[in-house]
């Protein structure tokens, strides 16, 4: 999917890196360096590849996002597709797991069990992720909601009053 996007745009919101690039980055940063991991990232994904090189020093890129109205490059349609059917429910299954006070997490993606030890701080990171969309102004929540193009996901998303009053503070940027 990264490789797809990077067809249409040097960054995910245009050209210049944003914090979703650099949470991205720490993920697959590793995959490059791995003897490996590495061998198959360069054949499977040679731009994906070469954007962790890039953004390991993306210092002076003076770049722009793209506009909030422009329409999402397919690449990050399909991660976000990918994010409403897989992490969102992941996230909100580890929560209510953790609320039942159970060691561990399961579920199934694309047919298959996936069992997993609970994460405090994953329930934090659904909370916080709430807390950040209750606080934007509408436009912004319909352009998200329609990126996400998953009812589902949209819905976990949602927080109550008393939720959003039981989330850690986020620490501060």
């Amino acid at each position: 999917m990264l490789e797809e996007l990077l067809d249409e745009s040097d960054y995910l919101f245009g050209s210049r890196p944003a914090l979703a690039d650099f949470g991205l980055y720490g993920q697959l940063s590793q995959c490059a360096i791995d003897p490996s991991a590495s061998k198959l990232f360069k054949a499977r994904a040679p731009r994906a590849f070469q954007w962790v090189q890039t953004l390991d020093d993306a210092s002076g890129n003076e770049g722009t996002w793209r506009a909030p109205q422009a329409p999402a490059p397919r690449g990050l349609a399909n991660m976000l597709g990918l994010v409403a059917e897989v992490h969102i429910p992941y996230l909100s299954a580890n929560a209510q797991a953790t609320a039942e006070g159970r060691s561990t997490v399961e579920l199934q993606f694309a047919g298959r069990d996936f069992v997993t030890k609970t994460s405090r701080y994953k329930t934090n990171c659904l909370g916080w992720l709430k807390a950040e969309l209750a606080g934007l102004g509408e436009d912004a929540r319909v352009r998200i909601r329609a990126a996400l193009n998953n009812e589902a996901a949209w819905t976990s998303l949602q927080a109550s009053a008393a939720e959003l009053a039981a989330v850690p503070p986020l620490a501060p940027r």
